[in-house]
């Protein structure tokens, strides 16, 4: 039985994936549904694969679909109730719908379970930022970068926090650390920022 409604709900879901028609008149699924299709047939013949309903909540939470990312990343955690990943993505998810309570539940879930997690203690005091609780944030970015020197959206993070303090020079070694640090050609966006930054407060180059 159970395996009959989980095919159902496999056709449903494919029912609903979009598509792009190529010139040559052949169906072409763009990267994100094929990510939902793939998973859905994993859950189907798998109903307990944690990751693969943590990894069709990205693809839905990537499409906008927030309703089926949260019920997947619910999913997930309920299969795995240790999946440090799926609380950090659900945190995440819970922060761009603004709900930063439970958004810190889960990035605390996430260190609390894996005491390295660089992404959780960026996230959590990206969160402790928002609730005015400055020198929190400075304890997680200040953790993450502990853990990773290299980690440059932490240090972005970090001068941030500093400049809300007014603490100004603290923010300019800060960003030009980031600046240091960077290694990965998706590090120009955050380098870039961190320039600005230096500029906008009195520093050259």
């Amino acid at each position: 039985m159970k395996k009959i409604l989980l095919t159902i709900m496999c056709i449903f879901i494919l029912s609903s994936i979009s598509v792009v028609f190529a010139s040559e008149g052949q169906t072409v699924v763009s990267p994100n549904d094929q990510v939902i299709i793939d998973c859905t047939n994993v859950i189907v013949n798998n109903p307990n694969d944690a990751i693969a309903y943590c990894k069709r909540a990205n693809a839905y939470g990537r499409k906008g679909q927030d309703d089926l990312a949260l019920n997947d990343y619910n999913k997930a955690i309920g299969i795995n109730p240790k999946y440090a990943y799926a609380y950090v993505n659900r945190g995440f998810l819970y922060q761009r719908k603004t709900n930063i309570d439970l958004a810190f539940e889960d990035f605390s879930k996430a260190i609390e379970l894996e005491p390295y997690y660089t992404f959780a203690y960026n996230a959590r005091g990206v969160i402790y930022t928002k609730k005015d609780q400055d020198d929190l944030a400075l304890n997680d970015l200040n953790k993450a970068i502990e853990i990773n020197p290299k980690y440059t959206l932490a240090y972005l993070n970090l001068g941030q926090v500093y400049e809300k303090k007014l603490l100004y020079q603290d923010a300019i070694n800060t960003y030009r650390k980031l600046i240091l640090n960077a290694t990965l050609p998706q590090d120009k966006t955050w380098v870039d920022l961190a320039q600005n930054h230096i500029r906008e407060l009195g520093e050259t180059l």
